[in-house]
């Protein structure tokens, strides 16, 4: 009997305890389905994974692996997805709806006043109006709330908004495929623990924090900036299928910024964290 029938023998649930490799990954691994796995290079990092762990020579699925990327290679470009948390909403929608709100106000008050002052006046009053769901606001009420949204929105983001008045409905395609270019350069970086792990993650762009204790592979929202701490460094990081191993007993600190995972020291973490633990 072949390794590779050795393989198919193995029970799916047994295989993720051993390589967290999910059961329907492995199953496709089984069924030679490359099509539907990635790249060449993640193909034979999860064939490496399950020749390490099992004790086999898969010499004829690496093969079959190796003949069907030289033969499909323009098909498998590999583009990095980007990772969205669970539950969250797509932000690209609720921008563009922001965006048609403000616009339209802003333009009904440049027709009206013909001033640039009276169109940002009027995108604040229409975003504040779409936020809060409240018509015939006092005068009061009004200020309160775009003091709040003001500090939450840059001072490019209402001159973008003043300056797009007059060409709508191409500045909004333009930002969405951006936003779409933007994403699809992202990586996916995933933590796989090798004994029990906590792992601490800090937003710089919120300064929220989200912790981990854990021993299943844990998945970073690579859209957003953050410090990302572990308690040891006994632990791999696969970053689109190239994996690095750590075999440090002591805390592994990382900064990812601008789509790049970086290994960093404890001075420049809390540089980053404003010297905060």
């Amino acid at each position: 009997m072949s390794d590779f029938d050795r393989l198919k023998k193995l029970n799916p649930d047994e295989v993720f305890q051993k390589t967290y490799i999910p059961q329907k990954v492995f199953k496709k691994l089984l069924q030679k389905d490359f099509a539907s796995l990635g790249n060449r290079t993640k193909v034979l990092g999860l064939i490496k994974i399950l020749e390490d762990r099992f004790g086999l020579d898969l010499e004829e699925l690496k093969a079959s692996a190796q003949e069907y990327f030289d033969t499909h290679e323009n098909q498998h470009v590999s583009t990095p997805q980007m990772i969205n948390e669970p539950n969250q909403p797509n932000i690209y929608v609720w921008i563009f709806i922001i965006m048609v709100a403000l616009i339209g106000g802003g333009f009904y008050f440049w027709q009206k006043n013909g001033s640039t002052a009276k169109v940002q006046e009027a995108a604040s009053f229409q975003h504040e109006t779409f936020l809060n769901s409240e018509k015939n606001q006092s005068n009061e009420q009004h200020l309160a709330v775009r003091k709040d949204i003001d500090q939450n929105r840059s001072e490019q983001y209402n001159t973008q908004v003043a300056l797009k008045t007059q060409d709508t409905n191409e500045t909004n395609i333009t930002e969405e495929n951006n936003a779409k270019e933007e994403a699809a350069t992202l990586p996916q970086i995933i933590i796989i623990p090798k004994k029990r792990l906590w792992v601490g993650i800090w937003y710089l762009d919120n300064h929220k924090r989200k912790n981990y204790i854990t021993t299943n592979p844990i998945e970073i929202n690579t859209s957003r900036d953050q410090l990302i701490m572990t308690g040891h460094g006994l632990f791999q990081v696969d970053i689109d299928g190239n994996i690095t191993d750590f075999t440090s007993r002591h805390k592994v600190r990382f900064l990812y910024r601008a789509g790049e995972l970086e290994k960093i020291d404890k001075k420049t973490f809390e540089l980053y964290s404003k010297g905060r633990k």
